[in-house]
């Protein structure tokens, strides 16, 4: 058939294109397009920390309190920084165990599944206190819980192999540091035995 003495050519493919650009998210060749409601950011970067706040985050932590400035000195000197986004996984329980963590920044979450009750929050830790602690005392350990971080976290990781070795050179440094955590330890488990007892007792209504 001929054509429409009156249309004007390139009609037809300009009412192509207002009937592409009137449907959103699809392309010109049909293809789904995502669209974002914000742009994706990036955490800024937390500044590297110095040898000087290294050894002053050591100092201000209080299973290290009453120790020598000598002493604090090399647990800086063997310390790592590490650094996890919120929700961050940090280890998983039965992981081998790296060493004893500190935070600096942020707070981390301590958890297990219980049987029949789920995930359960065993502890919140902030800024000055640690965990990992068990792997210094037991050479087959692995760790017996999980640790997320809660918010950003900046930690310190004392290695377990430095701080033994450490340990084994200064006996006073072995000495102080082994009572501190077996108190730790027991109070910890006293505390868990009695959140289990609670969980216990309360799954059965």
């Amino acid at each position: 058939m001929g054509s429409d003495p009156n249309e004007r050519p390139g009609e037809d493919d300009a009412d192509d294109a207002d009937t592409e650009r009137s449907e959103p998210g699809r392309s010109r060749v049909g293809a789904p397009i995502v669209l974002l409601s914000r742009p994706v950011s990036t955490p800024t970067p937390l500044p590297a920390i110095s040898a000087t706040r290294m050894h002053d985050a050591v100092s201000r932590v209080p299973l290290f309190a009453g120790l020598s400035q000598a002493q604090l000195a090399r647990l800086a000197r063997i310390a790592q920084e590490r650094l996890y986004g919120s929700g961050e996984l940090i280890f998983r329980i039965g992981d081998s165990s790296e060493g004893l963590f500190i935070v600096l920044e942020g707070t981390v979450k301590i958890t297990r599944t219980i049987s029949e009750v789920g995930e359960e929050t065993l502890a919140v830790l902030r800024t000055g206190q640690h965990f990992g602690e068990m792997s210094l005392i037991d050479d087959d350990a692995t760790r017996s819980a999980t640790a997320t971080a809660h918010h950003r976290v900046r930690a310190l990781l004392l290695p377990r192999r430095d701080l033994r070795d450490l340990m084994f050179v200064d006996r006073g440094l072995a000495h102080d540091l082994l009572w501190r955590f077996v108190r730790r330890l027991t109070r910890r488990v006293r505390e868990t035995n009695d959140r289990l007892a609670m969980l216990s007792a309360s799954a059965k209504f």
